[in-house]
């Protein structure tokens, strides 16, 4: 494994891939290095920590989107309050959206490792006899 990386950075050192191939190999090199029981363990990590801010920001979004469609976004100014992340005297709206993202990004990476690593692989015999 590390002479396959190795390989691969002195190839990109001499410019004999484009960006996006090397991009495709360091994430086949990371899928590599990471067994399927570590991205389980990280998906099932983040899942549960990213369930309340993900449903919280849903429906306070969409609630407040119906509010202002009825004419009535002022009486529920509190709901974009928490849609951004100030609960009270508890204030994150500088860091809640890029705690969001970050959650989602993970579990958006280690879900699509998951589904590749888990695809049935297409037999090489049937292809070639048609």
């Amino acid at each position: 494994m590390k002479y396959l990386y190795l390989y691969f950075s002195i190839a990109i050192r001499h410019n004999y891939f484009r960006l996006s191939e090397y991009i495709f190999i360091k994430v086949k090199l990371l899928t590599m290095s990471l067994n399927k029981a570590r991205i389980r363990q990280l998906h099932s990590l983040f899942a549960p920590i990213m369930l309340l801010p993900v449903i919280l920001t849903l429906i306070t979004g969409s609630l407040f989107q119906i509010a202002v469609i009825t004419g009535k976004s002022e009486e529920f100014l509190w709901l974009l309050e928490w849609h951004r992340g100030k609960f009270g005297r508890i204030n994150l709206e500088m860091i809640y959206p890029f705690l969001n993202a970050f959650g989602l990004l993970m579990l958006a990476v280690t879900g699509i490792t998951m589904w590749f690593q888990t695809r049935p692989r297409k037999n090489k015999s049937n292809t070639s006899k048609s």
